[in-house]
């Protein structure tokens, strides 16, 4: 006599796929707002440190051109000189500000390339 032992083939529940596809598009797309949140403060950062930089160049031409430098003496005007330079902060300050420019574009290009393979 012979006996056959039956094996239990394990459930697979389908119900469940679509809703964790659907759980994982959306937490993608939330963490992509949330870094497109970061990426729009840094650009107003960058803008802001431009505005900033923009308004020490003025006050220091401001300065530079008034009459109470002529009130100062050589050594300090000498010091004067090396601290309003404007070819190396300048240079400096524009170079990060455009790095920080060129990221947010990246960032921006990122979050939107992200979210069309998110949707397909």
């Amino acid at each position: 006599m012979e006996t056959h032992q039956t094996i239990a083939l394990p459930h697979v529940d389908d119900s469940n796929v679509m809703s964790d596809t659907e759980n994982s598009k959306t937490r993608v797309l939330q963490l992509l707002d949330q870094v497109e949140s970061v990426v729009e403060k840094l650009r107003r950062d960058a803008l802001k440190m431009e505005e900033d930089r923009d308004s020490v160049f003025t006050t220091l031409d401001t300065i530079r051109n008034s009459d109470m430098l002529t009130e100062l003496s050589d050594s300090k005007y000498h010091i004067y000189q090396l601290s309003s330079s404007d070819s190396l902060p300048y240079l400096f300050h524009y170079s990060f500000v455009k790095t920080i420019q060129e990221i947010s574009k990246l960032g921006t290009y990122l979050i939107r390339w992200m979210r069309l393979l998110v949707r397909l």
